[in-house]
């Protein structure tokens, strides 16, 4: 697997990436869910279109692990791009492009939570990689914020609330 993963990286050529992440895709095949998971994890480290398909298949499919099928919402979100010509099985999604998809199975009711979840935080993470935000969620900026509005919001920021000594 690392070998492949090392192929993709160093090759020169397109044709010579695209066989290499094929030759990998074809580890979904294989019966570990765990060794699927980590196909999953590598083409999210590669972040090559040419891993398009195989991973929305993956997510896409009810039968598979869920473990498998938010590591590969993950790694879709790690391409996150709009599509390249040819990087897709249907016309459909390549019109649509990942993020799209991404945006529609963050709120796909019959999606498995994890799933959704996954989907959901692949697409903040791309907004915040595409942004000019100094720093990925930044909750405490925003607690902050809200507790400046409200003395019970200053109590639960700094944990008042609970009796805590500051």
């Amino acid at each position: 697997m690392f070998a492949l993963r090392n192929a993709v990286v160093g090759a020169q050529e397109a044709e010579k990436a695209r066989e290499a992440v094929l030759a990998l895709a074809d580890g979904f095949g294989d019966s570990s869910a765990l060794f699927r998971h980590e196909i999953a994890y590598v083409f999210g480290q590669l972040s090559s279109p040419y891993s398009i398909p195989a991973l929305l298949r993956t997510m896409r499919d009810p039968g598979e692990d869920d473990m498998v099928r938010h590591e590969a919402a993950e790694a879709l979100g790690g391409i996150a791009s709009e599509g390249q010509p040819g990087t897709f099985d249907s016309p459909e999604d390549e019109e649509r492009g990942v993020l799209q998809i991404l945006r529609d199975w963050a709120v796909k009711s019959d999606a498995p939570p994890v799933v959704r979840e996954s989907c959901q935080v692949a697409v903040d993470m791309w907004e915040y990689e595409n942004s000019n935000q100094f720093q990925y969620a930044d909750g405490l900026a925003t607690a902050a914020k809200a507790a400046d509005e409200t003395e019970a919001g200053k109590q639960r920021l700094t944990g008042m609330d609970r009796g805590v000594k500051v």
